[in-house]
């Protein structure tokens, strides 16, 4: 049964249509005449494609030296061309959503620097002070079309007591400029997720979030302060501790269907955002109507039609601490074996929908779509084995228990009454081999692509096999890795999400299950 609630392209009524019934098409209960029948099926065929051109340049030197050491230089520039098209076929049958054509491309220009200074170095012998260097870098930003450039500098310093012990900080800006598709994209019609009022779950209402051609980059400002602790007399121990504070502000965003509804349900026309809102269809088409008193969503939201638009609202601010301890041990012929744990712990993220309100918690939360699930804390466990061209890995990640937001609105509402959403660990193995017959030079074995790395630094690279010349064979696989990995391996469910798309979190969650893959990668 198709309720009665929507209209036709001439904005006319279409009344509520039973699939069932022995003749569809008449004027009847639960009939339609057949012009409308014949809009009711049909195809459609979308295609969307985009480009990204990109030209640059950058000098590096050390254009002279002081007592600590040389001083780094790096300036540069680039020159960026992207776009994207849209064509949409002429076939329009009912509740089709027909898109304009669109070919939409844009110009952008860059220019950075960067200046390291060593103050001091360790062959001055500075008690107290093994090294001491200052970073500055700063980098300038054009984008065709947008109203703002971006000009962020950053500062770094890095210091030595010890050498053993290393401490760092970073003071930076950061500019993040609206995209293509935010600023020129198509309307994207959709429905909410479930959504609740005075505390009953209502459903979803129907939402369209539009571009917004006069957005402007959204700015962040960002704080670390950590340590890097590798002891001598443990070789192979690196341990490190990175406290982070990040403030964003002008993200562009919709104000959210939750946001509308729960207003405009309690003020009624009195509402901000009534405006965006109206029943039977989007606001200013044919057959909308607004709203006109108060607690008029309630138990009526498959009537409820909202146009979103992309705005320059709210902010962001996180705070919290990276931390991770790694150990390799040495095992002389028999290779290398090396253990790890990463962790990221959150003291505080929260959030807030526009510039006129309050912050509120987004931590410990599994969110709507577009913001995602910010969990209290993440580990990954790393446990690997290295010798010669062969290495072996195994990873397992961790994610604990967190409340689901999704239909909720934890801007108003206790996050603790919310239904918990369970902890999840995955455990993925690789096994490569990489064929080195080069003995001038080493080949490093490529970064695992298809299994989730937790470490930043390359897999240590193989010994050369002895030998100065190379037959046909050797040439072929030098260079060559073959692997065998599979993710998830005991095949955990994706944790249970209730309201949201697919009934999980497709953002962090992992829906495939047990994934076997093998790989054979050349490098030249």
């Amino acid at each position: 049964m198709i309720a009665g609630t929507a209209v036709d392209l001439q904005g006319l009524p279409i009344p509520a249509l039973d699939f069932f019934a022995v003749d569809p098409i008449g004027t009847g209960p639960g009939q339609v005449s057949r012009e409308q029948f014949n809009t009711i099926f049909g195809s459609n065929i979308r295609a969307l494609s985009s480009f990204q051109r990109v030209f640059d340049a950058k000098l590096v030197g050390f254009p002279f030296e002081l007592p600590g050491g040389k001083v780094g230089l790096s300036v540069g520039a680039e020159f960026r061309q992207e776009g994207f098209k849209i064509k949409d076929s002429p076939e329009i049958f009912l509740f089709s959503v027909p898109v304009a054509d669109l070919s939409i491309k844009r110009d952008i220009y860059s220019f950075f620097a960067e200046v390291s200074v060593p103050i001091v170095g360790e062959s001055m012998h500075v008690p107290g002070v093994y090294n001491l260097e200052v970073n500055l870098a700063g980098r300038y930003d054009h984008y065709d079309g947008v109203k703002e450039d971006a000009k962020v500098p950053k500062l770094s310093l890095r210091y030595q007591p010890i050498k053993d012990l290393t401490l760092r900080a970073t003071y930076s800006n950061s500019f993040i400029a609206p995209n293509l598709f935010q600023l020129f994209g198509p309307t994207i019609p959709g429905a909410t997720p479930q959504i609740s009022i005075n505390g009953v779950v209502q459903g979803q209402a129907n939402i369209a979030v539009a571009s917004n051609p006069d957005l402007v980059p959204s700015k962040a400002e960002s704080y670390s302060a950590g340590f890097v602790y590798s002891p001598s007399n443990v070789p192979g121990l690196v341990i490190t501790a990175d406290y982070f504070r990040t403030l964003q502000l002008g993200l562009a965003a919709p104000f959210g269907g939750n946001l509308i509804i729960q207003s405009v349900n309690k003020l009624g026309p009195a509402s901000p955002y009534a405006q965006y809102l109206a029943f039977n269809n989007y606001p200013g088409q044919p057959g909308a109507t607004p709203v006109t008193g108060v607690n008029q969503l309630f138990g009526n939201l498959q009537a409820v039609f909202i146009s979103d638009q992309l705005r320059n609202i709210g902010a962001v601010h996180a705070e919290g601490v990276d931390m991770s301890a790694h150990y390799t041990a040495d095992l002389r012929t028999f290779g290398q074996f090396e253990l790890g744990v990463n962790a990221i712990v959150y003291t505080q993220y929260e959030a807030k929908t526009t510039p006129f309100l309050q912050y509120y918690n987004l931590l410990n939360l599994d969110n709507t779509e577009g913001i995602g699930i910010v969990p209290d804390y993440k580990l990954a466990f790393l446990g690997e084995y290295r010798w010669q061209g062969l290495t072996a890995s195994l990873i397992a990640n961790y994610i604990p228990k967190v409340f689901n937001a999704v239909g909720h609105d934890p801007e108003t509402e206790d996050f603790r009454t919310f239904q918990q959403v369970q902890d999840y660990v995955t455990f993925d193995g690789r096994l490569q081999y990489t064929f080195v017959r080069e003995t001038p030079a080493s080949t490093a074995a490529p970064e695992p692509k298809d299994s989730k790395n937790m470490r930043d630094g390359k897999n240590a690279a193989p010994a050369p096999v002895a030998g100065a010349s190379m037959t046909m064979l050797d040439r072929m696989l030098n260079g060559t890795t073959v692997a065998v990995g599979c993710n998830n391996i005991f095949d955990r469910k994706p944790s249970y999400v209730e309201g949201a798309n697919s009934n999980t979190d497709l953002s962090v969650y992992d829906p495939y299950g047990r994934f076997l893959y093998f790989e054979i990668a050349k490098k030249f």
